[in-house]
Order: C-alpha cells, then structure tokens, then sequence
C-alpha cells in the first residue's frame, strides 16, 4: 500500500472534525494565546459535552480569564459543513440549542458568546451572515441595528432568516427585536478547514506547535498534534474538561516551551540583550 498521503490523512488517526477544532483550542490554552473570541483574557478551561452543566450547545465550553476574577464563557457548536439556511435542520437545532444557552441564567449576555465553527465560510456566510454579526456588535442599540439592516434588502432578508428561527425557537412567539439584536451580538461564526490537504487551520496549529516546542523535544508536531487529537477524543467521549493548571501535569505539557510567547519572558531577554550592549564598551 502507497504510503503517500495528506499530512491530515496521515496524521489525523482518524479523528473527527470535532476533534480538530477541540484541540485547536487545547493548544491554544496550553501556549496561553489569542484565538478567535478570545483577545482580552486567555483561556483557563476547555470543556467537552457539557450537557451535565446545564448546557444545550455542547460541543465545547471555553472559559477564559479576563483578570480580576472576571472570567467570560465562550459556548460552541462545531459543524464540518452546514448551509446557513433557513430551511437546514442542522443550523435550525444550533439556533435552538443556542437560544435555549442565551436565556440560561449563568449566561451573561454582556460578555458570553455563541460560537459557530464550521469547515468552510461560503461567499454568503461571509458577505451576509458574519456582517450581521459584525453589525450586531458594532452599534449601540436594536434601534441602531435596525435602521442599519433595513437599508440593504439583502441583509434584511438573512435577518429574516435569524427572526424566523428564533422564533421557532422561542415555541412559536414572536422574539423582540431588542433579543435578536442582543442574540446576534452574542454570536459569532468562524471558519476552520480541517480536513482538507490543503488546510491552513492545520498548517497554522502545526507551525504554532514548530515555534514552542522544547529544545529537547524530539518529536515532531505532527506527532505532538496527534496527541492533542487523542486527548481531545477522550475528554470528548467522557464529557470531562482540562483546565490549565491540570494541563501542565500531562505529558504533552513538557514538549512545550510556553515562554516563548510569555511577555515577562520577551521583556527579560531584551533587557539582557540591551544590557550588553551598554556593558560592552566598558573595561574595568
């Protein structure tokens, strides 16, 4: 048997989509980094299927710290492909899933999202849906919102599509236009492509993993992204969550060399970098 192949096709061990974005996230709370959603804090928990915490959108749970005993939730629902389409079951059960999160109680609706990862960002996706959102959080009120939407038919008629389904969603009755408003502020869509030979998601979180390795780490990142693939997995199928603190006792934790992205670790070898430079003219 031909041993040529994908590095996805190669590598993956067959895990599933869910997987791959599951350790997208593990990777980016080990190396303590910004990722989507997550810019003003870094991530201090990742969990899975977390219907046992009260949850519809279970997929995964980020939790990030945001400093100061704050922490923000970030609820997600990965998809390999859906159409954003009123008429798709699958996207009409993730509306359902994350209305029902939306008006959770341990859900603050000035801080907490509702992501939506799926393999590929159509030309609509981009162009309508993702500018629906984008809008939501960028204007002061429904008002606003409104009045800006129902200048372009188009966008009005992608919005028709969130009204009816969240009204489907809210058992028949009509949602204000201050909750759908509040809603798609609260929602935010990104595009991974896992799965694909020519992925960059993939290629993105194999070059993260080439930069960070230890010195002594003599695997290579494909090999260590495998293994974030079988961790992933296992709290996948067990329903568990890692948090950072737990993540440093795992074997993984020790191919990493974190401090290559940590600020006091930049700070320190620039001042002693620059203390040579200022040191070296010098004779006794």
């Amino acid at each position: 048997m031909s041993k040529t192949g994908s590095v996805f096709s190669m590598g993956s061990g067959g895990a599933t989509y869910e997987h791959h974005v599951q350790a997208a996230y593990l990777l980016a709370m080990i190396l303590q980094i910004e990722v989507p959603l997550v810019t003003k804090g870094k991530i201090c928990e990742v969990a899975f299927q977390t219907t046992s915490r009260g949850y519809a959108t279970d997929d995964l749970m980020v939790i990030v710290d945001l400093g100061t005993g704050d922490q923000q939730k970030i609820l997600g629902q990965i998809k390999h492909n859906i159409a954003l389409t009123e008429n798709n079951e699958v996207f009409t059960e993730v509306i359902s899933a994350f209305w029902k999160d939306f008006n959770n109680a341990d859900f603050n609706k000035n801080k907490d999202r509702l992501l939506l990862v799926k393999s590929n960002l159509t030309n609509n996706d981009k162009n309508h849906i993702a500018v629906l959102l984008d809008w939501a959080s960028t204007h002061k009120d429904e008002n606003d919102f409104y009045k800006e939407v129902e200048r372009v038919e188009v966008k009005k008629q992608h919005l028709n599509i969130f009204e009816n389904l969240l009204e489907k969603a809210n058992d028949g009755k009509s949602v204000s236009k201050k909750d759908i408003w509040l809603f798609l502020k609260s929602m935010a869509l990104i595009g991974l492509d896992f799965g694909i030979e020519t992925s960059t998601a993939l290629n993105s979180s194999l070059n993260l993993i080439t930069l960070t390795k230890a010195i002594d780490c003599n695997l290579s990142s494909i090999e260590i992204w495998n293994s974030l693939l079988a961790i992933a997995a296992n709290y996948n199928q067990n329903g568990g969550a890692l948090t950072y603190d737990s993540s440093k006792q795992l074997d993984i934790y020790k191919h990493f060399n974190p401090s290559v992205f940590d600020s006091t670790y930049k700070s320190l070898s620039k001042l002693q970098g620059d203390s040579s430079i200022i040191i070296e003219p010098f004779t006794s």
